[in-house]
């Protein structure tokens, strides 16, 4: 027996989107900065030290130093050459007193220009020049200048591309109605 059999096929739509995101691109320059700044004015004042040198001691030692000190020397030495005085006169006494040394007289008048052993000049010395030196303290005065800062910003650079959204039919829907033999036996 033959029957007609009904097929129906059905095919659903399909729905295509495509999408593009939007894109944002910022671009800051750096901002323009200048600092100026002027050197501090500095101020100093220092009055002038004192040197006194002192070389007393160096022309006492070549006999060149003032009367006073000379006679003061001279004075110091006094007391000793007396002493030393009185000694040569004994001794020049026992001389003349023993006559079995010779000639006494003869030699005590050769001996008389030797001198008196007064002793005129100090002794010299590196150490005859005192140096000395006062310093004053400076007086120092600076006065800061102010920095001088200029800032310039740059504006930013905004670029917007815009998303895209776009809908299509992927597929269309269909609907296959078909009529055929069916053999129920077949």
């Amino acid at each position: 027996m033959n029957l007609l059999r009904l097929s129906i096929h059905t095919t659903d739509a399909e729905i295509g989107i495509r999408t593009q995101n939007a894109k944002q691109e910022i671009k800051s320059p750096p901002g323009v900065l200048t600092i100026d700044q002027n050197p501090p004015q500095m101020s100093i004042h220092s009055e002038d030290g004192d040197l006194y040198i002192d070389q007393s001691d160096a022309w006492a030692a070549y006999a060149l130093g003032g009367n006073l000190r000379w006679q003061n020397q001279i004075y110091s030495q006094s007391k000793q050459l007396a002493l030393r005085g009185i000694a040569r006169i004994v001794e020049e006494g026992k001389r003349m007193a023993d006559f079995t040394s010779g000639n006494a007289i003869a030699d005590l008048a050769r001996d008389w220009r030797k001198g008196t052993g007064i002793n005129y000049v100090e002794p010299a010395s590196y150490f005859g020049v005192k140096v000395s030196y006062t310093s004053h303290p400076a007086e120092i005065e600076i006065t800061p200048q102010p920095a001088e800062i200029h800032f310039e910003p740059q504006k930013p650079i905004v670029q917007y591309i815009p998303g895209e959204v776009q809908v299509y039919v992927k597929q269309k829907e269909s609907i296959d109605i078909r009529v055929s033999q069916y053999d129920w036996y077949s």
